[in-house]
This record gives C-alpha cells, structure tokens and sequence, in this order.
C-alpha cells in the first residue's frame, strides 16, 4: 500500500484541520475565530512545522504541528511536537510514520538535536515510532 505525500498545511486546509483538531483538542473549547487567528500566524511563523497529509478525497486527515527553538539544555536548537492528530478511520496505515520522519527530516535540517513529542494519548503511537519516554509533562 502507498503511503500518501506529506505536504506542508494551507490556509485552504482550515476546515479539515479545525474538525481534527476537534478530535484532539480536549482540555478546552476550540472556537473557530481563535482557531483561524492561530492557523494564519502558525503558516507564517519561521519556527512552525506543520505537515499534513491528505486522504483518497483530498481531505486532511492527519496533521502534526511542531516548532524548532533554540535551548539551552540542547546544546542548540531542539524540536517538540505539541500536536499529532489522526482521523479515527485512517489510523494503522503508515502516514503517521511518513509525517513524523518528514518532521524530524526537516528539524535536522535546521540544526535540531532531538524532536520530542508531548502527549499522554499516544503512548502505541510513540513507541511504534521509536520515541522513547523522557520525563513528565506538566501544565498550569
């Protein structure tokens, strides 16, 4: 089976990704407003990766959002993935692998050591992908 192309997300992808981010989003209210607002400034900040692929109709089905940013602790820069969504009904099909090695190609290329990824409902995901645990996320 061949895995879809990763591409880089659109403003004409805002539809598709404000229904996955509804999926992954649990902690607060996502309004579309404050959510077109992020997705302009995202597509245009240095430091965003946000790769998309798209299912059999065109439609986004899976994104990862994630930033590179110098740090101390790193030596240089590091990259974290803050947001990995996948549509339920495409899930186990390869493209998560595909747009996490593409994510990781690009952090490299920009100076990167490591590309950590914060989540507590992806643990399967994260181990399939080689990602080992390293300490505990916190939030206020």
């Amino acid at each position: 089976r061949a895995v879809p192309a990763v591409r880089d997300a659109s403003l004409d992808d805002a539809g598709d990704l404000l229904e996955l981010a509804r999926t992954f989003v649990i902690s607060f209210p996502l309004d579309d407003g404050p959510f077109h607002e992020s997705l302009e400034r995202l597509l245009g900040h240095r430091d965003a990766m946000l790769p998309v692929v798209e299912g059999e109709r065109g439609q986004v089905t899976r994104y990862l959002l994630a930033f590179v940013h110098d740090a101390f602790y790193a030596n240089r820069p590091a990259a974290w993935s803050d947001e990995v969504a996948v549509d339920a009904a495409v899930r186990r099909q390869g493209c998560g692998r595909a747009r996490t090695e593409e994510c990781e190609r690009r952090a490299h290329a920009r100076g990167a050591k490591f590309v950590g990824l914060a989540t507590r409902r992806a643990l399967p995901f994260c181990e399939s992908v080689d990602y080992e645990k390293s300490g505990t996320y916190r939030r206020m």
